[in-house]
């Protein structure tokens, strides 16, 4: 589909370059979200990819599109598709993520200070567990309930920071609040010099 001229290289296909690669996630199961408000006129509102979808379009999940609410009627995770319907209500849903990260192998090390740098190979194992009703303004939690969706794992690279044993002086509750504060950080920064997504850099 690329053709040589110069020195430089064309693209010659009749197809977007992008037209089935996702440049938003790296996922190739999407989650179409179908708006069913008017019985005789389904239509898809949005696309979402597998691991957001775990979180924010669950059932009974309140799905902002638009600034439109959208209560969640059924998610089905097979058929990647959840179905929604427009509401108006004065809470938002807010969904906990159980996540655990296996090291498969780790490829590159460097030391600095009071902690190691490592780069390798790792697991992602993530799993929706339950989710709370949120009241605007005041942040009550107004109610709660299960997520049921099955585990996923995502292999992929990653890096990542130990700790070592020169930092016995601080508490544990120190040291947690460093690690804390250095992953926000490294949230809001680390998107600025590599092309991830915002799942990717959890």
């Amino acid at each position: 589909m690329l053709k040589e001229l110069n020195g430089k290289f064309h693209w010659m296909s009749d197809q977007f370059p992008a037209h089935n690669i996702s440049l938003r996630s790296a996922s190739q199961e999407n989650v179409v979200i179908i708006d069913l408000s008017e019985t005789a006129n389904r239509k898809v509102i949005g696309e979402m990819d597998r691991f957001s979808a775990m979180t924010l379009p669950h059932e009974e999940a309140i799905y902002l599109h638009q600034g439109i609410q959208y209560q969640v009627e059924e998610l089905d995770w097979e058929e990647k598709k959840a179905y929604v319907r427009e509401v108006d209500v004065d809470y938002f849903t807010d969904a906990n993520l159980a996540v655990q990260l296996q090291v498969l192998e780790e490829d590159q090390e460097m030391a600095s200070g009071f902690s190691s740098y490592h780069y390798g190979d790792v697991a992602f194992h993530a799993m929706a567990t339950i989710f709370k009703k949120i009241k605007f303004e005041t942040h009550d939690n107004i109610g709660s309930g299960p997520i049921h969706l099955p585990e996923v794992e995502i292999h992929t690279n990653a890096v990542w920071m130990t700790v070592n044993e020169g930092l016995h002086d601080w508490t544990e509750d120190r040291i947690e609040q460093g690690l804390i504060g250095a992953a926000n950080v490294l949230q809001s920064v680390a998107p600025l010099y590599t092309i991830i997504t915002p799942a990717e850099s959890v």
